[in-house]
């Protein structure tokens, strides 16, 4: 962790607060998931930040991947991002590389995958 950490809030203040929201089921095969999140790796810079990407990519359809405090999958969310960065915004992509480093080096439970993917989420729907 860098001297920024306790800058940070600690994303278990939103456990279960966001399970009523939700985003479009995916309907992909582990597999494709996979791919899109390869081919937003490839488009990265940021080595922590491809790290804490693979770390997801590693768990597709894995408990680790999986918050169930608020019904939510990083993985999912990770793919969601992975479309809109490669197919509309590709400047999008370096707020996605922060959120996951922070993510790498502040906390990689489900719901630390999960809360700093969905607010990014958020802001492009």
């Amino acid at each position: 962790m860098d001297s920024r950490s306790s800058q940070y809030i600690d994303v278990h203040q939103f456990d279960y607060s966001y399970q009523h929201l939700d985003y479009p089921p995916l309907e992909l095969t582990d597999l494709e998931k996979k791919q899109w999140m390869e081919r937003l790796i490839a488009s990265m810079k940021n080595p922590i930040a491809i790290h804490g990407a693979r770390l997801i990519v590693a768990n597709i359809g894995h408990e680790a991947n999986q918050d169930h405090t608020n019904k939510k999958s990083a993985d999912d969310i990770l793919v969601l991002l992975a479309k809109h960065v490669l197919e509309k915004d590709k400047e999008f992509l370096p707020m996605i590389e922060e959120q996951l480093q922070d993510m790498l080096q502040l906390g990689q439970c489900a719901q630390g995958r999960t809360t700093r993917l969905w607010q990014l989420y958020k802001a492009i729907k």
